[in-house]
């Protein structure tokens, strides 16, 4: 699974968890502002992150910072869904959610250079565009309806394991990444 692959999926569990979780679950326990106020929050703290994270990732590479990404990803989607299902409280779903955004956005920052740098220049142009479109076409496009499905059949925290699962299998592929003999290297 590639890089592209799970951004597609954690940024349609992202939305998932944004839109869908706070109008389906949280309607009546917070006002009705927090609905429009969380997912502004959310993409507004991720902005930042994504261009820290692509400066950082030019300075000391892309995989380090990928595996940061990848890792707090996985540790944050369980607490994410769980305070966002469970609080009552506006400002702890605030909180988790800016930790969820800052570690999509270094999953976003170094996402580019990476995809760009996997391939040579004669095939760069179809490749990437392969990848982002395949991927965010059939993972991120699924991605809501299947976390609302898991949601509904087991509760609105589980599709915090479709966010975990995509994040272990990313995380894994990235380090096969640093694992491939040096002459293929171009990242």
């Amino acid at each position: 699974m590639s890089c592209t692959t799970f951004l597609a999926i954690n940024s349609g569990g992202y939305y998932f968890l944004v839109i869908y979780l706070p109008k389906q679950i949280l309607v009546d326990a917070l006002p009705s502002y927090a609905m429009t106020l969380l997912p502004l929050i959310s993409i507004t703290a991720m902005m930042p992150s994504t261009f820290i994270t692509a400066y950082w990732s030019d300075k000391i590479g892309q995989i380090p910072i990928l595996i940061v990404g990848y890792l707090s990803s996985f540790a944050l989607a369980y607490p994410v869904l769980l305070f966002t299902t469970t609080s009552t409280t506006l400002w702890p779903i605030v909180i988790v959610h800016v930790l969820f955004a800052w570690s999509l956005g270094a999953c976003f920052g170094p996402r580019s250079s990476l995809i760009t740098r996997m391939f040579p220049v004669s095939h760069r142009y179809t490749g990437v565009s392969l990848t982002y479109n395949i991927a965010n076409a059939a993972f991120g496009g699924l991605s809501p309806i299947i976390c609302a499905t898991i949601a509904n059949s087991y509760g609105p925290s589980s599709p915090a394991l479709w966010i975990i699962v995509c994040a272990l299998i990313s995380f894994l592929s990235v380090i096969q990444l640093v694992k491939a003999p040096k002459e293929n290297q171009k990242y």
